[in-house]
């Protein structure tokens, strides 16, 4: 089953008369908007001069120079059971829209001062009316239902420039998550867990998904079959206290030039904990991490 906006063909028809450039962003954002399941109606994109001066008229602009006229900007609306609420842009997760928009180099009117327009997304470009040319788009495609409740995320395996970009966005985000090395050498990620109604999964997924990485839904009871097999003594772990700024920057770099597994928590603070391993007491890799944070006075136990 696929879901989709109530208003889904006719914001496709009216985000297709904006500008090259602006169109494509656009898409971009209408994706984004189905990977995650917020409903949004896009009430305006191009606009006539007569219309801007009715506008203007009865004090909904400010400007005759509209960015709507030269189709470099769009308006839209949060929806809840089919119904608009303008009241919604800056709850979730209307705001998760809002905030990708921004990525994409949308300027938002919601904040703008004075004269605040919470539903207009501007493509400033280079200036106004330059948005011109022939530009490549893809036209938004529906997504699946997301399956309700608590999933983690399942990545392939990563090395070289692909694992920096993953592992350097988990780290900037702050999301769980576990690793493990596959047969190949390569670094595996079990992320999560996540609650599918929230933004931060549907952000994860976006993320993975744009940057061409594949991954699967794992549930709950299913993880146990992902992560790595601890055998009996002699493996331990090593449990490590809390790490921040140029610490953490030092740990984290350490552990995955070494290809080490560990789990990441986030402490109360904010500082991040790693459990690492398992390790073979009688293998050279226990003593040489052990090594690493006794000789960079980092707090760690072994269990």
């Amino acid at each position: 089953m696929t879901w989709q906006p109530k208003w889904h063909e006719r914001n496709i028809e009216r985000l297709k008369q904006l500008a090259p450039y602006t169109r494509a962003a656009a898409f971009l954002w209408y994706q984004f908007c189905l990977d995650c399941q917020i409903d949004v109606y896009v009430t305006e994109t191009l606009r006539t001069l007569a219309r801007q001066k009715e506008l203007l008229a009865e004090k909904k602009s400010q400007t005759l120079k509209s960015y709507h006229i030269v189709g470099q900007a769009f308006d839209f609306v949060p929806m809840v059971n089919g119904q608009p609420d303008y009241s919604l842009y800056k709850k979730e997760p209307f705001l998760s829209a809002v905030n990708y928009a921004k990525q994409l180099g949308f300027e938002w009117g919601g904040d703008w001062k004075g004269f605040v327009d919470s539903p207009h997304m501007q493509w400033n470009h280079k200036g106004y009316g330059t948005d011109s040319g022939d530009v490549p788009y893809k036209l938004p495609t529906l997504a699946p239902s997301l399956p309700a409740g608590i999933y983690y995320i399942a990545t392939g395996g990563y090395a070289g420039p692909a694992l920096r970009q993953v592992h350097d966005y988990l780290f900037k985000t702050g999301h769980g998550f576990n690793t493990k090395r596959g047969g190949d050498g390569s670094i595996l990620f079990l992320i999560g867990p996540f609650d599918t109604s929230q933004p931060n999964f549907c952000q994860c997924e976006q993320f993975l998904r744009t940057n061409g990485h594949g991954y699967s839904l794992v549930s709950r009871e299913d993880t146990a079959n992902w992560k790595p097999k601890v055998e009996e003594n002699p493996h331990v772990f090593i449990y490590t206290g809390g790490f921040s700024g140029a610490a953490l920057f030092e740990v984290h770099e350490y552990l995955f030039k070494k290809g080490f597994g560990f789990d990441v928590t986030r402490a109360e603070d904010g500082a991040l904990t790693f459990k690492i391993g398992p390790f073979d007491l009688s293998q050279p890799v226990f003593w040489e991490c052990r090594g690493f944070f006794v000789l960079g006075h980092h707090e760690f136990t072994v269990k």
